[in-house]
């Protein structure tokens, strides 16, 4: 998957164009202001649109591979680092949270996680 994958070679180069520019990435909504259920809710609806964006435009194999990519970083990030503990002692990999996030977006984009 990954870079192999069209759809994600387009995103990452364009990433990377912006990048070499020196323009900072913008979020497809307004944040500033908002609660954090309001900016959840505008990114539940963004997640939504993606399905019917890619169907019949790119080949079904492509649109899963690219759906399954964004759940892929989701985890990622949300195994990136630790939640609570105590200078670095305990705590835990991933929050009932971002568990429960990440199957939120794997459904919404209608993968599994």
């Amino acid at each position: 998957e990954g870079a192999a994958n069209p759809i994600v070679a387009s995103i990452v180069a364009s990433i990377k164009e912006s990048a070499k520019k020196g323009e900072r990435l913008k979020p497809p909504f307004e944040v500033s202001g908002k609660t954090p259920e309001q900016l959840k809710a505008d990114v539940a609806a963004t997640l939504k649109r993606i399905p019917a964006v890619l169907e019949g435009k790119v080949p079904a194999e492509q649109a899963a591979e690219f759906k399954r990519w964004l759940v892929t970083i989701a985890d990622k990030v949300a195994n990136a680092g630790k939640e609570g503990g105590f200078f670095g002692f305990g705590g835990e990999k991933v929050s009932a949270a971002e568990s429960t996030a990440i199957q939120e977006l794997a459904s919404t984009l209608g993968v599994q996680a």
